[in-house]
């Protein structure tokens, strides 16, 4: 008689399974004899199964995964810059309250042609984290103008509506030929070039809640520069994304529909750490709308400004969506 055993298994389950049937069988052979290829099938289904379960956690764990990408070593936040997040987290740093930047910070910020937008709403430590960071990281060279958008009222977050406000708003703030989308969650751990390029540039493309991996290749969320004329060209971003996700996404359908190509710096010189914050609720209908891909943006946003500060190190502006 041929042993269960002879079946090459690699399932350490169903050679265990396969050996305490051949036990009960060879013990009572009339009552478990019928049973015997019942048990055998059942124990291939559970080799099987072992080996699939086995088989798609290595293959969701593994960075491998990611086959269009390049897998790099992450590296820890550089020395000085981690004594940087240790200074601007600090309880005696400069805070939002505080109207004076560092000296050297003006004359430069008013130099520059290059403004910084940060889309902003209830996440207070995480915008003076971020404000303090900025002012101990540009210590020397280029200060691009930094203006906080932040929503009012009761909707859903709308980041893409707060950019193209941000970009409106701007006309009378100065003459800034360029652009940097900045989320209030996201802080450079190296040496990054905020200075303006002539072609849109994903700046964030390793981030360390992604393992410093580019989880897709049409991702343009994090901080993005992008010149001012480009912008306006692509009429900004959609405003019907109200809440997490889809903007950015569709942002990348505009500059692809724009024949405008997107710059990706090397993993090296884009590191980003995040700051932690709660899940947000998804945008609802997202890739339907995606889909749909209709052309509204700067032209249609509709909105009223409530309060407008300027303070020495940024400006902040307050609006409120017209729908709410």
């Amino acid at each position: 008689m041929v042993s269960l055993l002879d079946v090459p298994l690699r399932s350490y389950p169903a050679r265990l399974t396969i050996m305490l049937t051949e036990s009960i069988v060879s013990r009572y052979p009339r009552v478990m004899g019928k049973f015997k290829i019942k048990l055998r099938k059942l124990a291939l289904r559970q080799g099987l199964l072992f080996f699939f379960t086995f088989s798609m956690v290595v293959f969701l764990l593994h960075p491998g995964r990611f086959s269009s990408y390049r897998a790099f070593e992450v590296f820890h936040i550089q020395p000085d810059l981690d004594k940087l997040f240790e200074a601007a987290t600090s309880t005696d740093a400069w805070s939002l309250s505080n109207e004076v930047c560092p000296e050297n910070w003006v004359k430069r910020m008013q130099e520059s042609d290059t403004i910084l937008l940060i889309p902003y709403r209830n996440r207070k430590q995480h915008l003076n984290i971020l404000l303090n960071y900025f002012a101990l990281y540009f210590q020397e060279g280029f200060v691009p103008r930094v203006l906080v958008i932040e929503q009012l009222g009761d909707l859903p977050f709308n980041r893409g509506l707060l950019f193209n406000i941000g970009y409106l708003e701007t006309n009378s703030l100065g003459n800034y030929s360029c652009l940097i989308l900045h989320d209030v969650d996201l802080l450079p751990v190296v040496p990054v070039s905020y200075t303006c390029s002539n072609t849109p540039v994903h700046m964030s493309s390793s981030i360390d809640r992604f393992r410093y991996l580019l989880p897709y290749e049409e991702m343009t969320g994090g901080v993005l520069m992008i010149p001012r004329q480009q912008f306006l060209r692509l009429n900004g971003f959609s405003n019907r994304f109200n809440g997490w996700g889809g903007e950015d996404d569709d942002l990348y359908m505009r500059m692809r529909t724009a024949g405008l190509p997107l710059q990706r710096r090397p993993p090296d010189v884009s590191r980003y750490r995040s700051l932690y914050h709660p899940p947000q609720d998804p945008s609802p209908n997202r890739y339907k709308i995606l889909a749909e891909f209709e052309s509204d943006g700067l032209s249609t946003a509709d909105y009223r400004v409530e309060s407008l500060q300027q303070f020495s190190c940024y400006t902040h502006i307050q609006v409120r969506f017209s729908s709410g």
